[in-house]
């Protein structure tokens, strides 16, 4: 299939909280684990498509972007658990 250039918006900031929060406290170190984790977070969040982060950022408040912030850390944590929980299973 040819890549239209669209993507989901929350797909950076979930790796960027697995990679911040997760990898570099050593709670995760196996990359499948990180996929899991990624798949069950993005799973939780709303699809949200864009063709480029900034334009999508441009036009959030700061509001808003705290809010994405916040929904990305609470998705990340629960598929974190999710995954530790059932290793293997996700």
């Amino acid at each position: 299939m040819e890549d239209i250039g669209i993507r989901n918006y929350y797909e950076r900031y979930v790796m960027d909280e697995i990679n911040h929060t997760l990898r570099s406290s050593g709670r995760i170190t196996e990359k499948h684990m990180a996929l899991d984790i990624a798949c069950l977070a993005l799973n939780q969040l709303p699809p949200k498509y864009v063709r480029h982060d900034i334009d999508a950022t441009f036009y959030m408040s700061p509001e808003d972007r705290g809010d994405i912030e916040s929904k990305v850390a609470a998705a990340v944590a629960g598929a974190y658990q999710k995954v530790i929980a059932n290793p293997g299973r996700a």
